[in-house]
């Protein structure tokens, strides 16, 4: 193996992911699960399984509740060997049981090593990426079951792990025989973001969150940091160790990292660890050092973790219990909303593109704004051209976050600060009234666009404002709702 390998982020090569961790005996872990669905969303890589490595049942339950709140279906497995923190709960249980109905779900996984051989066997050569943000016992026991499956398929192991130069960290000492046998066998290159690293980051929550999807991260760290290490001010903040590595993983060394040279990691048999210079035998390790300040980096992450919701969903009945004509207060809700949008910004800072789906004949009420010149095109009043718009304003957002990384940041905002004004990018206002006619009409491809758009339109500037005539819990899909945690009833 040449020194000279370079890691090449997610962002850049899809590689297939599998995340494993040791969620329970911290919260850290149920933040970076929140931001690697982020950053899964955004870049496209496919993420085929996340592995709980301990003993503990309910950390399977909370995973799954964790992803299935944001809006993912991921497969979970699990070590089912005793031992390894099985009495570690923490927040484990009560995650499960809040909310998710099912027993199985609570519970049930895939045993980890039948996982991890189907994956790596479905898997291109040199193609999968591992982030392990805990113990390296399912790794390990991977390892010795099936090592030239390990050499033919990952890519490189990003890890959560020791502390450097020197030091004794917890995902180590916790199972050092595992950890001895990877960092002397693992066939792949191995990056870790040491103890320092998020360290002195502090992520979390100060109030609970605005998007209610993110409610069990949420209470992973309240009852993690209230109940379990007895801070009992307002704020729900923790180091951000297991974040930092899914960051790396998948945007690589950025504005934020740099990468030290080719090493030796030796485990010592009580968790020790210590570096040497790589002597040229076996494959180099290496470790994160941080090349930003700790705030800088700290808000980038809760930037990240909090994915603020800016868009609305909008109940309007046709009917209104005062008696006034169908459609009346819906029409007047969002003519002021229209207009306050078009009259306090110019047309260089907000554009906008109206759809009116109501079947309210040959001149829809909201036509009277095709005369403003922050409309993209003229009022769209059919479900085909709606859902045709809709699909080129995923290309605009994705073709936006282009331009957004080349200027070294991650968010419309970011970037409007740091460039000229003449380069500035206009915030997108979608208005589409009547959207489950176009999702009754194409219901799998608007999902997918919907769900698309309401993930990453926020960081690219893109809001959706949304009504329906009919309670939303019979004409949205709940995968639509899940994202849309802001909702108006118009009475």
């Amino acid at each position: 193996m040449s020194e000279s390998f370079e890691y090449i982020p997610l962002s850049r090569v899809q590689r297939t992911v599998i995340l494993d961790t040791d969620i329970g005996p911290d919260c850290d872990d149920a933040g970076a699960i929140a931001c690697l669905l982020f950053w899964q969303e955004r870049y496209h890589f496919p993420i085929v399984g996340i592995v709980n490595c301990t003993s503990n049942p309910y950390a399977n339950g909370a995973i799954r509740a964790i992803t299935r709140c944001l809006g993912h279906e991921i497969p979970v497995a699990a070590s089912m060997a005793p031992g390894l923190l099985e009495d570690a709960y923490q927040f484990d249980e009560p995650i499960t049981r809040n909310y998710l109905e099912k027993e199985s779900d609570r519970t049930d996984a895939i045993r980890a090593l039948d996982f991890y051989r189907d994956a790596l066997s479905k898997a291109e050569d040199r193609s999968v990426t591992i982030i392990s943000i805990g113990q390296f016992t399912t790794i390990s026991k991977l390892l010795k079951a099936e090592p030239e499956l390990v050499r033919q398929k990952v890519y490189a192991l990003i890890s959560m792990a020791c502390a450097f130069p020197s030091g004794r960290e917890f995902n180590i000492h916790k199972d050092a025989k595992a950890a001895q046998h990877v960092f002397k066998e693992f066939p792949s290159p191995i990056i870790c973001t040491g103890f320092e690293i998020g360290l002195d980051v502090l992520t979390g929550f100060y109030n609970p969150p605005e998007n209610n999807a993110l409610r069990p991260v949420y209470d992973a760290y309240r009852i993690y940091t209230h109940d379990v290490i007895g801070d009992t001010t307002a704020e729900s903040l923790r180091h951000s160790w297991d974040l930092t590595a899914v960051q790396f993983a998948a945007e690589g060394r950025g504005r934020f990292y740099d990468i030290s040279d080719p090493v030796d990691i030796l485990i010592d048999d009580d968790g020790s660890n210590r570096i040497q210079p790589w002597n040229g035998a076996g494959t180099p390790r290496y470790y994160l050092i941080q090349k930003t300040d700790n705030t800088t980096l700290a808000s980038y992450l809760n930037q990240t973790l909090h994915r603020k919701p800016t868009h609305l969903l909008v109940y309007a009945a046709q009917k209104t219990s005062q008696g006034t004509a169908p459609g009346t207060e819906r029409k007047e809700y969002l003519r002021g909303r229209i207009d306050r949008l078009l009259s306090q910004n110019s047309v260089d800072d907000l554009r906008m593109v109206l759809i009116d789906i109501t079947g309210s004949g040959t001149s829809p009420e909201l036509s009277g704004y095709n005369r403003f010149r922050h409309l993209l095109g003229s009022l769209i009043t059919d479900p085909r051209i709606g859902l045709a718009a809709l699909i080129k304003i995923e290309k605009m957002m994705m073709e936006r976050f282009v331009t957004i990384s080349s200027s070294g940041v991650h968010s419309l905002e970011e970037h409007n600060l740091r460039v000229l004004p003449s380069l500035r990018i206009p915030r997108l206002v979608v208005v589409a009234d009547g959207i489950e006619k176009i999702i009754n009409a194409y219901p799998e491809r608007s999902c997918e666009v919907l769900s698309h758009i309401l993930r990453l339109g926020a960081a690219a500037g893109i809001e959706l404002l949304l009504t329906t005539h009919e309670p939303p819990e019979e004409s949205i899909p709940a995968e639509i709702r899940r994202l849309m945690p802001n909702r108006l009833v118009l009475k």
